[in-house]
């Protein structure tokens, strides 16, 4: 596929994939080497998720969504729902397209369904990950919120976060780290950070205790 951003290891079967098939991630913008990640012919654009066996490479599935113009970015696995949550960056000409993009889409074996219900987020998923009980919450890097959907990709609700992007996951609990600092379902102040640090764009929790993530 055309340009492949993160790839998750499917922890169990979802439909006709068995586990241990390995999901990617294919944005499908268009880009030339030598101008490093400098978009081009968007019109072109051929975003995907697929599903390879993940001893012979062999392709198992190719899942497409309506709007071609919708980047498939970040996986996160739900291991209540056991479906894959997406995050999706919209790359539309028109402005008023983008601003009310979804930011989510959905994945249960059996196609792809983006968000429903959602409120205009400025079409731009920074990250993803699943929420305790199920469903999966997703960082709105330029709409300055953190959206909360249910597992069939119905939004809940959202919260403040200046430029939230990196989010991190238990079985039990999620952190979000935004430009002024982080939040969490655990703790209103989880890291303790010194003043006038900045985090990166995406994490992944390490430790005996953790869950299925995403990559960093």
């Amino acid at each position: 596929g055309m340009d492949p951003h993160e790839m998750l290891v499917l922890p169990a079967r979802v439909g006709d994939v068995p586990a241990g098939s390995l999901l990617v991630a294919n944005g499908g913008i268009p880009t030339q080497p030598e101008t490093g990640r400098a978009k081009r012919a968007l019109d072109r654009m051929d975003a995907s998720l697929v599903a390879l066996d993940g001893t012979t490479g062999r392709v198992l599935g190719q899942w497409r969504l309506s709007d071609p113009r919708l980047s498939i970015r970040h996986l996160a696995w739900d291991p209540v729902s056991e479906r894959v949550g997406i995050a999706l960056q919209a790359e539309h000409d028109d402005a008023q397209a983008r601003q009310t993009a979804p930011v989510l889409a959905v994945w249960d074996g059996r196609g792809l369904q983006a968000a429903r219900e959602q409120p205009a987020l400025v079409g731009y998923g920074g990250d993803i990950c699943a929420r305790p009980g199920g469903g999966f919450l997703v960082s709105c890097t330029r709409a300055h919120h953190l959206a909360w959907f249910d597992a069939r990709g119905v939004w809940q609700r959202s919260e403040p976060l200046q430029e939230a992007c990196a989010l991190g996951n238990t079985a039990n609990g999620w952190w979000a780290a935004g430009r002024a600092g982080a939040l969490s379902n655990t703790t209103s102040d989880p890291l303790g950070l010194p003043a006038g640090v900045r985090l990166d764009n995406h994490w992944l929790v390490v430790g005996p205790s953790a869950g299925a993530t995403h990559s960093l």
